[in-house]
């Protein structure tokens, strides 16, 4: 997937919706078409979308683990951290792109906040929501969340805006180590790339708990809150 996202990137052919993966079945040999293939049973197509960047603000443990959650999915991954000691854990990964800080993003750009640094976490927030990212998630509790939410809407952030903001972020697993929260944090990010509806923990009485009920999808893929 990784071999084939940088095809994508690289090659003019990279406007095209998607590529296919082609298995022959009988030999096991795989290869690339830029084009829709024609149906045979001797084999099977699998489409590969054109992969999202997703901006992960905060080199964090939970970080790491989300990036290998999504290391063979249809994500480009940016970590950025002003900690240099955070950074260098993403050294050696390969599938990522570091950076110190994100001054802006690009257009269909998600983002992911993880850092814990207050001021940091709501200014990234804040450029997140100026550049029209279809995807904010924010890990953090409700009371930080808040508190930054009303800092956002003096700076002149509206609450529609903020209620596009996914926090608690993640999948309702009743996750309860870090392990576990990276995965629910990812199995959101696939929810949404995927529009199923999904149930997301921002619609919760609690950031883990037991129980959980479905929510509706909008057809844009936002989520309807209770």
């Amino acid at each position: 997937y990784r071999r084939l996202s940088e095809i994508q990137e690289s090659s003019s052919a990279s406007d095209e919706p998607s590529t296919y993966l082609v298995h022959d079945i009988e030999s096991g040999a795989l290869r690339i078409e830029w084009s829709h293939p024609e149906f045979r049973e001797d084999r099977w197509v699998e489409a590969i979308e054109p992969p999202i960047d997703l901006f992960i603000y905060g080199a964090t443990p939970l970080a790491l683990r989300v990036a290998r959650c999504l290391e063979d999915h249809e994500f480009r991954i940016h970590v950025a951290d002003g900690r240099p000691m955070y950074l260098e854990t993403f050294a050696a990964i390969s599938f990522v792109r570091r950076y110190r800080d994100f001054d802006a993003f690009p257009p269909g750009a998600w983002l992911l906040v993880v850092s814990h640094l207050y001021e940091r976490d709501r200014d990234v927030l804040q450029r997140a929501i100026r550049d029209r990212c279809p995807y904010i998630g924010f890990l953090s509790s409700r009371a930080r969340r808040d508190r930054i939410y009303r800092e956002l809407e003096a700076k002149g952030i509206s609450p529609a805006d903020l209620e596009q903001i996914s926090s608690p972020v993640g999948i309702e697993l009743n996750s309860k180590s870090d392990p576990e929260i990276a995965i629910s944090i990812a199995a959101e990010l696939v929810e949404f790339k995927n529009r199923s509806g999904g149930p997301a923990l921002r619609e919760r009485d609690g950031v883990h708990p037991r129980s959980f009920h479905r929510h509706d999808a909008r057809p844009d893929g936002r989520r309807e809150k209770k």
